[in-house]
């Protein structure tokens, strides 16, 4: 395990505003050619007071075309368009798809929802009037499901220890001190979908928001007791495989990763929305 990350050079994200975009885990971001699908994007206001938002997209393509460059519009819009939501409280909306039959196999396409105020003579926000948020995510055309085109696990590189975190864990009193490692994760496949922390609990994880279902680096920066010297991460990619990567005696215990199951729930939830005619079971 190198010793010598610069850590500081790891910016994690700002902390997100109390009014935010989400996508779940368990949602599928993936679909066959000729057909509809809508991405439910749960909306959270945990200000005290009601707000009025409209909504935005952006499409990018072609992101990737396996076969030949098309012009490829997925996107057919946003519903609703706006949305008034109170306080403490949070509501979906949903982006609204439309799969051509000419789309190829494996197309990706990267699509970004924004969310925006609503201006009135009522409004009372904290929220200053240029405010906006967004949450972005690649969306992949898949005949056969995508994960039949994708059974590699992401890749985890060596965990590196920051410059530093050594020698403040050499101190007797290793409960007032922490020790920061960086952990590198790629997927070249599906794209990565989400990480988190499998041991120690009380680990910090941060990392610079990135879109889901990238294909690109992404650093991770935990934050732990010097008391553990284990750690394990578990990152999963949009396809269901997920990779465990850790350092020291991670008890054996807390190393089952935890996505699998998300994508099963994912798998079901894409049956039942856009197949509902077919029983998910029969006897």
């Amino acid at each position: 395990m190198n010793t010598s990350t610069e850590c500081s050079a790891i910016l994690p994200s700002p902390p997100e505003s109390d009014v935010y975009l989400k996508i779940r885990d368990s949602t599928p971001l993936f679909g066959p050619p000729g057909t509809n699908q809508r991405i439910p994007i749960e909306v959270h206001n945990e200000l005290e007071e009601d707000i009025s938002l409209f909504f935005l997209f952006h499409e990018s393509f072609p992101i990737q075309s396996v076969h030949h460059d098309i012009h490829a519009e997925m996107v057919e819009g946003v519903d609703p368009n706006s949305l008034f939501i109170s306080g403490n409280s949070s509501s979906l909306v949903y982006i609204k798809l439309h799969i051509s039959d000419f789309i190829p196999d494996l197309y990706r396409g990267k699509i970004t929802l924004t969310a925006k105020l609503v201006h009135t003579n009522y409004s009372d926000t904290e929220l200053p009037s240029n405010w906006r948020t967004s949450v972005s995510f690649y969306y992949t055309v898949a005949n056969n499901g995508i994960s039949k085109n994708d059974s590699d696990k992401p890749l985890c590189s060596q965990f590196e220890e920051c410059s530093g975190g050594k020698e403040d864990c050499t101190k007797d009193a290793c409960e007032y001190n922490t020790r920061e490692r960086v952990l590198r994760v790629k997927d070249p496949g599906s794209g990565i979908q989400s990480v988190q922390v499998l041991y120690p609990d009380s680990a910090d994880l941060q990392y610079q928001r990135f879109t889901i279902g990238t294909q690109h680096e992404i650093r991770l920066l935990v934050t732990q007791s010097c008391c553990d010297n284990a750690l394990s991460v578990a990152v999963q990619d949009l396809a269901g495989n997920d990779a465990i990567c850790s350092v020291g005696d991670v008890p054996a215990t807390s190393q089952t990763s935890k996505p699998n199951a998300i994508f099963l729930v994912a798998c079901l939830l894409y049956a039942t929305v856009n197949y509902p005619k077919y029983p998910l079971f029969s006897l």
